[in-house]
């Protein structure tokens, strides 16, 4: 921190204190704090006229390096993008065919245990066993869980994520919804910038349903006059 660096530092915690310490009972202390608040707003002019040279040249090297940076992404990240959906695509028949595979294997699985015990009970039938017959063929089917094997290679650093969406089609649909209980409010997002548009707009005869409308103060401070 150099010398005038280290004199604003002053100036700023010193404006800090005063801010906190200044009561203002009457005319006077009145005037001094408007006296402080004229005399803050040029020290601002004063720390930012400071600092515009060197976040000039900052900013100008920044963007000369993001700009760099840029050119030598930019083709590689469209390659990405243009490879990126072929591997999803893939990935994704892969997995659908897999899980035909496993119906098909499954199918077959339990068409088997499926026989093997018809098999039992008729063999039980016939021995006179007709009450354990039926126990049998009333009982779940035992038959062995099919897990198909993966069908593409394993590729280091190459993994699938599935990402759900939704959108909204029907506002009034969602509205409703979101009124009678079915969906969370949370569905639902007030537009502020509107809100506040019209509250600018029409001030004190605001009057929307379910929306609360108000004024602040605040205070501007000119430096010169």
């Amino acid at each position: 921190m150099n010398k005038d660096e280290s004199a604003l530092v002053v100036r700023e915690r010193e404006a800090v204190t005063r801010a906190r310490e200044l009561v203002i009972r009457d005319g006077d202390s009145y005037v001094v704090a408007c006296d402080y608040q004229r005399g803050w707003a040029a020290l601002e002019k004063e720390i930012v006229d400071t600092f515009r040279e060197s976040k000039r040249k900052t900013d100008a090297a920044h963007k000369e390096v993001v700009a760099m940076e840029k050119r030598h992404l930019q083709d590689l990240q469209i390659a990405r993008k243009i490879l990126g959906p072929k591997i999803a695509t893939y990935m994704e028949e892969q997995a659908r065919s897999r899980r035909e595979e496993e119906r098909r294997l499954q199918l077959e699985a339990d068409n088997e245990a499926e026989k093997e015990r018809l098999d039992q009970a008729l063999a039980l039938d016939r021995e006179g066993l007709k009450e354990e017959a039926g126990l049998l063929l009333s009982e779940p089917l035992d038959a062995p869980v099919i897990v198909a094997p993966k069908n593409i290679p394993d590729a280091k650093g190459i993994s699938a994520r599935q990402t759900w969406k939704a959108q909204c089609v029907s506002l009034k649909t969602l509205i409703k919804a979101v009124a009678d209980g079915k969906v969370s409010e949370l569905a639902l997002q007030p537009n502020e910038t509107f809100l506040n548009s019209q509250a600018r707009a029409l001030k004190g005869t605001m009057d929307f349903p379910g929306v609360r409308v108000w004024s602040e103060r605040s205070i501007t401070t000119r430096t010169g006059g």
